[in-house]
């Protein structure tokens, strides 16, 4: 899938359109005081809703389609009287003549209304042309609306570097360039798109955006700005688009893969989008005060993302300009503001928790292999921690013995040649606590008729 951004050309271009010309001029001059917010609605008149345009009004209506002359709306905002011309002057708000006639040719043409676009279905256009892409259809279509002529088609040499900036970021190769136009068989290009497809890089430039939009850093943010560990929802996000993720998983899983049944791994590690939020570990801060904070951060970012509205405005009222009332706000707010992370403590970013099953391999029950990177905060190496979960157990074991002696659950080979690797020698001890050191690669495997069925590998700091 290749996603286009471009200006999308109307039908209508050369008429009005509501949602291109008409809401805008509502909205930044009319909804502030006729819009959704209830509290600050003046004259008990709504200008945002098809039903509040077309009311009656005691036997006027502020718009009445086809008849600007019998339309209140226009009166006020054509008027020569101070007093009556809307907006009122001491609001600061003005229309152009240009915005005036446009408002009076909506309404000749029978006031059209249209929903807000957020909340509209997609509705793909109809496209005759079977010979040409649809794309180009569409861009040609919109062009000759707009009285423009078409550029002829680009060298070869210019179309490969088009095509990579867009999908990768990057300059085409030397090489590319020449595999590219020495091809001269039916269909070099869509091989060439299928090849930029298919290389790490696409994901890589597809993630930027998104993770702009997610509000992406490696570091916590306000006067510390410490380091944080989020660089493997990064490289989640970079192999979603390069495996075509579908839209909808990618959306749930982000925002809440955590509660599907029997999460995997790599659905959980997704749910990551919603702790890139800034942390604060200033000592003095209240943890509540924080831990809100990161709430409401986690709604406002899906309410941008995936709804296109500004949540914000609502934390303290009925927003003015999109449909949202406060009590809505709250109502989407309820679903982030059950984790249990508290805010507090000087460094409140939660460690990482890797889990996994095992699975057959011959005479092992091998668990997945984990690389952990963990930088050193003092001169004393960190420990992990590495609880088990027995066969019929729903919960990880919570002691912690020592592990010294044969009683020992986990033990550690003789070779020192080989990478470090232990086994499990008896199960009276669930839980295990070892000093190791950073880059470490780790493989835990567990017999046939072990009782183990889960382990979780967590980073203690020393």
């Amino acid at each position: 899938t290749v996603m286009i951004s471009c200006t999308f050309c109307y039908a209508d271009a050369k008429g009005v359109s509501f949602d291109r010309d008409i809401r805008p001029i509502l909205s930044d001059n009319c909804f502030h005081c006729h819009g959704p917010d209830a509290k600050k609605r003046k004259a008990k008149l709504r200008l945002d809703t098809r039903e509040g345009v077309l009311a009656n009004l005691g036997g006027y209506a502020a718009v009445k389609p086809g008849s600007p002359a019998e339309s209140e709306l226009f009166a006020r905002i054509s008027s020569n009287d101070p007093e009556e011309r809307m907006p009122p002057h001491d609001s600061n708000r003005n229309l152009s003549k240009n915005e005036i006639d446009l408002l009076q040719e909506w309404i000749v043409g029978g006031a059209k209304w249209k929903g807000h676009w957020t909340f509209e279905p997609v509705v793909r256009p109809v496209v005759d042309d079977k010979e040409r892409h649809p794309i180009d259809v569409l861009v040609d279509a919109c062009l000759k609306q707009q009285n423009f002529k078409a550029n002829p088609q680009a060298d070869r040499e210019t179309l490969i570097r088009r095509l990579k900036l867009d999908l990768t970021g990057l300059p085409p190769t030397t090489e590319q360039i020449e595999s590219f136009v020495s091809d001269v068989k039916a269909g070099a290009w869509e091989r060439l798109v299928d090849r930029t497809l298919g290389s790490s890089a696409y994901g890589e430039r597809m993630a930027w955006d998104w993770l702009e939009a997610a509000r992406y850093a490696d570091t916590n943010g306000y006067q510390g700005d410490r380091e944080r560990t989020m660089w493997p929802w990064r490289d989640w996000v970079v192999k979603a688009f390069n495996e075509n993720l579908p839209y909808d998983q990618f959306t749930i899983w982000q925002l809440a893969g955590d509660l599907l049944p029997d999460a995997t791994q790599e659905q959980i590690l997704a749910t990551g989008f919603n702790r890139n939020h800034m942390i604060n570990g200033e000592g003095g801060r209240i943890a509540e005060e924080n831990r809100v904070e990161y709430v409401f951060d986690m709604t406002e970012t899906m309410g941008t993302l995936w709804m296109g509205l500004t949540l914000t405005c609502a934390r303290c009222h009925d927003h003015k300009f999109d449909p949202l009332l406060q009590r809505e706000y709250y109502q989407l707010n309820a679903f982030f503001n059950q984790t249990p992370v508290n805010g507090g403590g000087g460094d409140p970013f939660a460690k990482p928790v890797l889990q996994a099953r095992p699975f057959r391999t011959k005479n092992w029950f091998s668990c997945e292999r984990i690389s952990t990177l963990c930088k050193k905060r003092s001169k004393a190496p960190p420990h992990y921690r590495l609880a088990l979960k027995l066969s019929g157990k729903r919960r990880f074991s919570k002691t912690c013995p020592r592990t010294t002696g044969r009683d020992s659950f986990l033990k550690k080979p003789r070779q020192r040649s080989k990478p470090s690797r232990f086994r499990i020698a008896a199960c009276s001890t669930p839980l295990v606590r070892i000093p190791i050191k950073t880059n470490t690669k780790w493989c835990t495997l567990l017999k046939e008729r072990s009782p183990v069925s889960g382990w979780r590998l967590s980073v203690i700091p020393k």
